[in-house]
């Protein structure tokens, strides 16, 4: 028997990446494709509240060359720093 995700939980593939969103925890997890140079590499990211301002909790877990996996993580910061800008942009203003 497979485990069944929890309700709300939606699965995509896109350009080749496997993504399991979870908007009950604001979590997405992004994990590579077999050609990605990263590959094996799956990054977490959970938005979270701090301070007042919105944050992007992220924990990469990457079996590829360290080279590799700084490039992964670089272009998840700028992905991060966009969905940031975004969910600001949409909070109403005090």
């Amino acid at each position: 028997m497979s485990p069944r995700p929890r309700p709300g939980v939606r699965t995509v593939e896109q350009q080749g990446w496997f993504i399991v969103e979870d908007p009950t925890d604001l979590t997405i997890w992004s994990f590579t494709p077999a050609k990605h140079e990263a590959h094996p590499a799956v990054v977490k990211r959970t938005v979270i509240q701090k301070d007042g301002k919105v944050v992007v909790q992220m924990n990469v877990l990457c079996s590829a060359s360290k080279e590799a996996c700084d490039r992964l993580v670089a272009q998840f910061n700028e992905l991060n720093a966009g969905m940031r800008r975004d969910m600001e942009g949409r909070r109403p203003k005090s």
